[in-house]
Formats: structure tokens, C-alpha cells, sequence
């Protein structure tokens, strides 16, 4: 593979090229030396950590005269829809996060858009669309023969930092997309809770399929590369022209794999928040646990210029993205 380095680290050129003196660097393995023919390096899809925000949704009367409101046990399904997605992983701060500060995070949101059950026979309908709860006939205690009408949930994961959210990703699941039986019979004279409907009838599958399907369908969203991840340098080998960075396979980092290196610069005319300036490229050559090494392929930037030594080029701190397209 090319390298395209400053003068200031060309001295190191046979110890990149013939292999490099080991050296200590965290708990990660000895590295070893790039190989001359590299396979053509993949794009990393690691897994990213998303805030799992209140699932939005709306109570609705019962003709009973109760009220349901099923909105933690649909938490529940969706909390378990995302653990069990390979793309993401979530997570809950040990802090109530503060969306004015410069620290981003990702958010996943889902709502229930429309929930609506037809008693054809009986003439009415139950639940709530867009434009709030549907007017429900009062009075029936027993048993009736509903049909699902429309359930429809939207999900989306969105990238936020400063109080502003962008919405990176999203998908829409619905009843008719999987599959199953849409006629139900409900006893109103033992139903009165959103849970009692949703797990002593064959709703609460159906809506776990819904929200495992939107969940699915984000996953393999084609904005995935679009949202944010990083992970950070924590230690340089100049000798041998490689850097280990603290994200590994449980992060789904795996070898070959191509990477942005950046620096924390001091924010703009606002002074408030940092800037990055990249630094480098480079390709992961050994993944482990929770560490992963990567050889730096091209050097660029500012710092290369002003640094003291070659030491000085990469950081620790320096922030690791993922890299999308052709090298510079």
C-alpha cells in the first residue's frame, strides 16, 4: 500500500517497510508487521451506542370505560428489539445528559402513529390516529370480535449535540408488512389495562413484530455510514508507524478495516465547542476485545508541520472515525 508521509518521518521508511521494533502499548497484542499485500480494505460498520428515548404513543378508551395506555411494556419490546440488532446497542447515561453542552450522543426514537381495532359487528372502533383517541361506544363489557384496522409505528436514530437533533436514519413497520392473524376476541369484562390488551391477547406479538421489524429495517438503513461513531488514539508507535485505538470486535471493529484520524482543535468564532482537523488514514492490521491496532497509511494536516518530533504527529486523545470512500 502507498505511503505518503512528511519528511520529518521519512527516516522511519525501513522500519515501516521491513517491520518495526516492538513496544509496549496498553493491554493489546504484540502487533505485527503489515503484510506488503494488503487486501483491499472494507468500510467498518461498528456498533453504536443509542439513547433509547420514551416510545411515543398515545391512551386510548376502552368500551369498558377504562382507559389504556401500554406505553411501558411497549418500552419493554422495544428495549429488546435493540439489544438483539447486531447495529446497535443501547444505552442509558449515569447522568441526565444535557443537550446544551457540546457532547453528542445518539437518540432512537419510536412511535405508534396509528393504533386502531374494529368491532365491525358492533360498529365501533378503538384506539388512536394522528389526530388523537378515537371516540369509542361505551357500555360493552363482554366479549367482541375486533379486526385490526391500521397499527403503524415510525422509528428513527438522530444525531444530536447543542440542544439540536438531525435525524440520520429511519424506517416505518406496520400490520399488514408482518404477517399473522388480524381478528382477535377480546372480553371486555376482564380487560382494563393497555397490558392486560397487549399480553392476554394475540396483540402484544403482533406488536412485537412490528417494532422487531422497524428495528431491522433502521439497521440495514443505507444512511447507516451517516451516523456518528468514535473512539479514540490511545497510544502512537512511530517506529513502526502504527497507532492503538480503544474500540475492538465487541465494537464489530474488525481487521482491515479503513479509519479517519482527527484532532480536537479549539471551536470557531463562538468559542464553545471543538472542531476536528484530520490527521491521518489508516487501516486496522490486529483487532481484539476492546483494542484494536491500525497502520497508519497517509499523513495530512497541520500538525505533521508544527509538531516538535515525529512523535508528536498522533496523540493520545486523537479521535478515530470511520473512513467512507477512496483514500485522499
Amino acid at each position: 500500500m502507498r505511503i505518503s508521509l512528511p519528511e520529518k518521518i521519512l527516516p522511519v521508511l525501513p522500519a515501516l517497510l521491513l517491520g518495526f521494533t516492538p513496544m509496549a502499548h496498553g493491554a493489546a497484542k504484540k502487533p505485527a508487521a503489515p503484510s506488503a499485500c494488503t487486501a483491499q480494505a472494507t468500510v467498518a460498520n461498528p456498533v453504536r451506542p443509542v439513547i433509547l428515548m420514551p416510545v411515543g404513543t398515545q391512551i386510548f378508551q376502552l368500551p369498558n370505560g377504562s382507559s389504556a395506555n401500554f406505553q411501558a411494556d411497549l418500552q419493554s419490546i422495544l428495549n429488546t428489539a435493540v439489544t438483539n440488532n447486531s447495529n446497535f446497542a443501547p444505552t442509558e447515561p449515569s447522568v441526565q445528559a444535557s443537550y446544551s453542552n457540546c457532547e453528542s450522543h445518539l437518540e432512537l426514537r419510536a412511535t405508534v402513529s396509528t393504533f386502531q381495532l374494529n368491532a365491525v359487528q358492533l360498529g365501533f372502533s378503538i384506539g388512536f390516529n394522528p389526530q388523537g383517541s378515537i371516540p369509542v361506544v361505551t357500555g360493552v363489557t363482554g366479549k367482541a370480535q375486533l379486526n385490526v384496522g391500521n397499527i403503524s409505528m415510525d422509528f428513527a436514530v438522530l444525531s444530536c449535540s447543542q440542544g439540536v437533533c438531525t435525524s440520520v436514519a429511519a424506517s416505518t413497520a406496520n400490520h399488514a408488512t408482518v404477517g399473522g392473524s388480524l381478528a382477535l376476541e377480546v372480553d371486555f369484562g376482564m380487560i382494563s389495562t393497555g397490558p392486560q390488551l397487549l399480553f392476554n391477547t394475540p396483540l402484544g406479538d403482533l406488536m412485537r413484530k412490528i417494532i422487531n421489524q422497524g428495528i431491522s429495517e433502521l439497521g440495514q438503513s443505507s444512511h447507516l455510514n451517516e451516523i456518528p461513531w468514535q473512539a479514540h488514539v490511545r497510544e502512537f508507535i512511530p517506529q513502526g508507524g502504527l497507532l492503538v485505538f480503544d474500540a475492538g470486535n465487541q465494537s464489530r471493529i474488525a481487521a482491515n478495516q479503513e479509519f479517519e484520524i482527527y484532532a480536537p482543535a479549539p471551536g470557531g468564532s463562538s468559542g464553545v465547542c471543538q472542531v476536528f482537523q484530520v490527521l491521518a488514514y489508516a487501516h486496522t492490521t490486529t483487532v481484539d476485545a476492546v483494542s484494536s491496532v491500525a497502520f497508519v497509511d497517509q499523513i495530512v494536516g497541520s500538525r505533521s508541520l508544527s509538531a516538535s518530533s515525529k512523535d508528536d504527529i498522533i496523540q493520545a486523545g486523537d479521535v478515530v472515525m470511520v473512513h467512507v470512500g477512496p483514500i485522499p
